[in-house]
């Protein structure tokens, strides 16, 4: 996710990518970060843009969209169940950061999945 040569900093975003994804089904919010993360909020806040040149809020958003479509190649479940597991409760609201982020809607990039599947099959 995030290139650095130093360890510690690779070290930092592993534990806060963890913490995320160990909580998908709860609210990850800064206070809750902080208190995982043991920092203050701007301390948090300067180390995360610094790493990914991203706020807290959108990189905690890209590691849930990564679990997403990590979730979609499996093909196993619905956009909505989807949305619910990774902790966006609507799956509209799924849809169209999806789309910012990989150029497509979920159902798009499934089926292009199984187009692709099917053609190597």
């Amino acid at each position: 996710m995030v290139e650095s040569h130093n360890k510690t900093d690779q070290e930092f975003i592993k534990k806060f990518t963890d913490i995320v994804e160990g909580n998908m089904d709860s609210d990850v919010n800064i206070r809750f970060l902080t208190e995982r993360m043991n920092m203050s909020q701007s301390t948090l806040y300067r180390r995360v843009k610094v790493l990914t040149n991203m706020s807290i809020n959108k990189f905690v958003r890209k590691i849930r969209l990564q679990n997403a479509e990590r979730l979609l190649r499996k093909e196993k479940y619905s956009i909505s169940e989807i949305a619910f597991m990774i902790g966006m409760c609507d799956s509209k609201y799924l849809s169209r950061c999806f789309k910012d982020e990989y150029g497509q809607t979920p159902t798009h990039y499934v089926r292009c999945i199984k187009k692709v599947t099917h053609i190597s099959v």
